[in-house]
């Protein structure tokens, strides 16, 4: 808000436009923008960036950092989340495609299930087929969760999971650098299980 207001200041229209979607979305052109923007910004910020996706008006200038924040907070949650319930599948003895199956069409589907399942063979986007090739690292989801974590204390907001799966995600860069996919936070949780 601060960058958006200098440049109004020296004449310059400025947006804010973060992405959801990483590699595969930036391969594919489906790129989810969020955009924070004045008035009459967006409508030509929208042009350039419909060329690599969707773009999405979140609010005014600033908005667009804010909502990347809260959308991969929720994504992070969701990954550990679907991550330990294929942990607990395995030790349980089920097929992790079996889980894949219900879970995928029941009330626990999300797009961290359907879009990025964290094993590999059920969803053919996700990392788990290629070793956790990273299409998003588990060192760029743990800075962006630390980012909404001093969002939140800023703003007075408390996010308790959000501080426990930030710190499971700390873990996981300790243990085998943050290079792997965010995903490979199911490999993390495998080892915990085994201690």
């Amino acid at each position: 808000r601060e960058l958006e207001s200098a440049a109004r200041d020296k004449g310059l229209a400025m947006v804010d436009a973060p992405m959801s979607g990483g590699v595969p979305g930036a391969r594919a052109g489906t790129l989810t923008f969020m955009v924070g923007a004045g008035d009459g910004d967006f409508e030509r910020a929208a042009v350039v960036l419909g060329a690599m996706g969707r773009p999405k008006k979140v609010g005014g200038p600033g908005s667009g950092s804010a909502a990347k924040l809260c959308n991969n907070l929720m994504m992070a949650i969701q990954m550990v989340a679907v991550s330990e319930g294929f942990t607990l599948a395995k030790a349980l003895g089920l097929d992790h495609r079996d889980l894949f199956a219900v879970a995928s069409t029941s009330t626990s589907q999300c797009w961290s299930m359907t879009s990025y399942a964290p094993v590999p063979d059920v969803v053919p986007t996700s990392p788990a087929n290629r070793n956790f090739e990273a299409g998003f690292s588990g060192s760029l989801m743990h800075k962006d969760l630390r980012l909404a974590l001093d969002a939140a204390a800023a703003n007075d907001a408390t996010l308790p999971v959000g501080t426990r799966v930030a710190d499971l995600y700390a873990d996981m860069i300790n243990a085998d650098g943050g290079d792997a996919d965010f995903s490979a936070i199911i490999t993390h949780l495998h080892r915990l299980s085994r201690s």
